[in-house]
């Protein structure tokens, strides 16, 4: 039997690449390879979101609204740690982009990563990672809202 609501992969996925979309428009001239996997040494590689070589840009993104959660923050800091390797790997500096939905009840998480004083917001600040927020859909931001209550009901939370 097919899962009548859509999973929060799916929706999170989907969002995510107009949130790319969203930083292409607004950054002109920018285009970015999405889902790009990279080669980081002798035979590991990963995956990011967003990449540009012409440009030494990128990005990765998390589509997501409201406050963090711990283990939600450690989503954030391995992709940040990813855009380091990455870059370290490449020999060259790259732009670095962390891109949120731009959404009121999700400028808390930015914030975060962005002026707080955590190790986290002095992380974004010393690797020079900059803060994007993509403005999506109010239909966009409404599924991802769905996807993370129904996720939360299927694990029994409320």
């Amino acid at each position: 039997m097919k899962d009548k609501h859509p999973s929060l992969s799916n929706v999170q996925n989907d969002a995510q690449e107009k949130m790319l979309r969203d930083f292409e428009r607004r950054n002109k001239g920018i285009k970015l390879e999405h889902e790009k996997v990279l080669s980081v040494g002798v035979g590991s590689t990963i995956k990011v979101d967003g990449y540009s070589k012409e440009r030494q840009t990128v990005c990765e993104a998390w589509a997501h609204i409201g406050p963090t959660k711990p283990g939600q923050i450690h989503k954030v800091m391995q992709d940040v740690l990813k855009m380091l390797l990455l870059e370290k790997s490449l020999g060259y500096g790259l732009k670095k982009f962390y891109i949120f939905v731009d959404d009121k009840s999700t400028n808390e998480a930015s914030t975060k990563f962005s002026n707080g004083t955590s190790w986290m917001a002095t992380c974004f600040q010393e690797f020079g990672i900059k803060i994007f927020l993509a403005k999506l859909p109010k239909v966009i931001i409404d599924k991802i809202r769905k996807a993370q209550k129904d996720e939360g009901v299927r694990r029994g939370k409320k």
